[in-house]
């Protein structure tokens, strides 16, 4: 299915636009979106010995508002501090999540201890599928550490399940961990399953731009 917005997608893709020379600037933007909704993301490439090692993108600003998301309820209403009720999970308490528009749908629960993995495939579907999503949405599970501005996370991705990293989903994290105070300062470091991501949003209407690892693991050909 079309993604609303992929951060580490559009990262891939900024290194191999470079890598075939498709594009000869090391910053260059990346258009996105369908027919008559596009925007443009800005990308930049960092090099060793002539192969891009690390790609960093610029998203729009995070936004927390519940038309946005989007979320049901009023429109202008923060969707910072939400309490979801999963009655459909029998003996499960609420739980109290933030929502994020990142370009796409997010839900962020900040937590002391990251989910075992039967939590995860328990909760993950319930709060995708939660009427108040209309879109459905993407889940993170978010463990702070203030001291070093730095989150543990994990990830059910809307459609798919359990990945071992969401490019968007950490710019949520981190965006949302910033704005209620979690962590201090506009640089944070997000740790999801699959390797380490920077998050770097100075807050309000600024955009958000995420830096992380980028290397090839396979090529083939497609026909079809």
């Amino acid at each position: 299915t079309e993604s609303g917005m992929c951060g580490n997608g559009l990262r891939i893709a900024a290194k191999f636009a470079y890598e075939a020379g498709h594009v000869r600037e090391r910053h260059f933007p990346i258009e996105v979106g369908l027919p008559g909704a596009r925007r443009r993301v800005a990308a930049w490439v960092q090099l060793h010995e002539r192969t891009v090692r690390r790609v960093t993108i610029e998203l729009d600003p995070p936004r927390f508002e519940r038309a946005a998301i989007p979320m049901l309820g009023a429109p202008e209403a923060s969707a910072l501090d939400v309490e979801l009720d999963l009655a459909t999970l029998a003996g499960q308490c609420p739980v109290r999540i933030c929502g994020v528009g990142m370009g796409n749908p997010h839900a962020v629960l900040f937590v002391d201890e990251l989910p075992t993995d039967a939590t995860l495939q328990r909760l993950g579907p319930a709060i995708e599928h939660h009427p108040l999503f209309p879109e459905r949405t993407n889940v993170s599970w978010a463990r702070c550490h203030p001291r070093t501005a730095t989150i543990d996370m994990r990830v059910w991705e809307r459609g798919t399940g359990e990945t071992r990293a969401c490019g968007s989903g950490a710019c949520a994290v981190a965006a949302a961990a910033i704005r209620t105070g979690r962590v201090a300062g506009e640089r944070v470091r997000v740790r999801p399953p699959g390797g380490e991501l920077v998050v770097h949003w100075p807050g309000g209407e600024a955009p958000v731009r995420l830096t992380g690892p980028a290397c090839e693991v396979f090529r083939g050909l497609w026909s079809g």
